[in-house]
């Protein structure tokens, strides 16, 4: 009668592991499923971050440019330069990508600050589509 018993209920264990088969695929799938939903939702986050902190550089080198341009107009204002471009202002002209512009603040650009005129100038520095602005009055 045990000997009944065992194969009856190895019969019954048979057919419910034949039940379940391929069980451990589905399971598999929805386990990786939400890590990849998991790992794309962090990478959303965590990708415009990137963004800032490579906008933040840009910024920076722009806003470089900016006050060398100011710097500039603030000496060709006061000394009269009969000379060319320093060579410090001419090299920031020759990085790809940095420009700069003189500006009064109409609006209106301006090639240079003319000697003795009155202080009334804005420089731009732009570097990768990122600009600075500075301003004298």
């Amino acid at each position: 009668m045990l000997e009944i018993f065992n194969i009856a209920s190895w019969s019954v264990i048979k057919k419910a592991m034949n039940n379940q088969r391929g069980s451990i695929i589905i399971y598999s799938l929805l386990i990786l499923l939400s890590i990849v939903t998991i790992s794309v939702a962090l990478i959303r986050i965590i990708s415009p971050k990137f963004q800032i902190l490579r906008e933040a550089s840009y910024s920076m080198i722009a806003l470089y440019a900016a006050d060398s341009g100011m710097e500039w107009c603030l000496f060709s204002n006061r000394t009269n330069p009969a000379s060319s471009i320093p060579s410090k202002l001419q090299q920031l002209n020759t990085i790809p990508g940095v420009v700069m512009g003189y500006y009064d603040f109409d609006g209106a650009g301006v090639s240079a600050c003319p000697y003795n005129a009155e202080l009334n100038f804005r420089t731009v520095g732009t570097y990768r589509g990122i600009s600075r602005s500075l301003g004298i009055q």
